[in-house]
């Protein structure tokens, strides 16, 4: 869609000379953000600088309707699994409350945004800076959802049956009992060993201090010896009784994180996958004792 902009000779032309400047090689290149510092945030800016601020001052104002989170997995759910793997990747950065111009990083929504914008018009009033648009191309994708998808249902469902699963094999079906504890154990441990690498060696910010590390991490994987043990009917040793109770603290430091005032991160969908399957593995890792 193509939108005629009610800009002045003068503000084309500081336009024209920005966008000239930031074609030169020593001034292309830039460090991406896929939130703050992108593609769409880029043609934004420009048009800002060119207008005086005066997008920027009248967008701040006005709070968005989604976070970064919601936009995200609105975006992303015609993917699923991609879907599911940004939202567990995403830590609180992504909760924060949005005014209009943070959300427009996104194209429809600057699209959107640029309607509501109103400039001067020369005689001491405003006019929409947005005088027509006009279709140059017509969409052959599926248009994505106006509304984020709710996760807590499908992953808590998905959570329940995988800790039920463990408790009904614990006796019999040793065998498939151990194989479905790897599976989820072996996944924790990676899905945090990533988590972590995140954090600390990486400079994506919207994945920082992500609360889903208490849930899912490395420790996962000093249980599976006593896992496949247990299916011969032996305990669990002193140690990994320690270990349990750890991951159970983690899990119980998880859910009061998310319960306390002030919280931002939102990671229910995970909290409701996560509890069911760590009761199980504890209740059929400790029984023997």
């Amino acid at each position: 869609t193509r939108q005629t902009l009610a800009m002045t000779a003068d503000q084309a032309a500081a336009l024209r000379d920005f966008l000239l400047w930031n074609l030169r090689p020593e001034n292309a290149g830039y460090n991406y953000d896929y939130y703050a510092d992108n593609c769409t945030t880029r043609v934004r800016d420009a048009l800002d600088k060119a207008l005086g601020g005066v997008m920027k001052a009248q967008l701040t104002a006005r709070p968005g309707g989604m976070t970064y989170r919601q936009q995200t997995v609105r975006l992303m759910s015609a993917q699923p699994w991609l879907m599911l793997i940004m939202d567990l990747g995403l830590g609180p950065y992504a909760d924060q409350p949005l005014d209009a111009w943070q959300e427009s990083f996104l194209p429809e929504v600057l699209q959107t945004q640029l309607r509501e914008v109103r400039v001067d018009n020369g005689h001491g009033g405003l006019q929409p800076l947005v005088r027509g648009e006009q279709l140059t191309s017509p969409n052959r994708l599926d248009v994505p959802p106006t509304a984020a998808p709710n996760l807590r249902l499908p992953l808590a469902l998905a959570g329940l049956v995988v800790g039920v699963l463990i408790v009904l094999t614990r006796r019999r079906w040793p065998i498939g009992h151990a194989l479905l504890g790897t599976l989820y154990l072996v996944s924790a441990a990676i899905v945090g060993l990533i988590l972590l690498a995140l954090w600390t060696l990486t400079t994506h910010h919207s994945a920082w201090a992500n609360a889903n590390l208490l849930l899912f991490n490395p420790l996962a994987l000093l249980l599976l010896p006593t896992l496949w043990r247990s299916r011969r009917g032996f305990a669990a040793s002193r140690f990994m009784d320690g270990v349990i109770a750890l991951q159970l603290l983690a899990i119980v430091i998880a859910v009061l994180l998310h319960l306390l005032p002030g919280t931002v991160q939102q990671n229910q969908p995970w909290l409701l996958l996560a509890l069911p399957c760590w009761l199980a593995l504890a209740w059929s890792l400790r029984r023997n004792r």
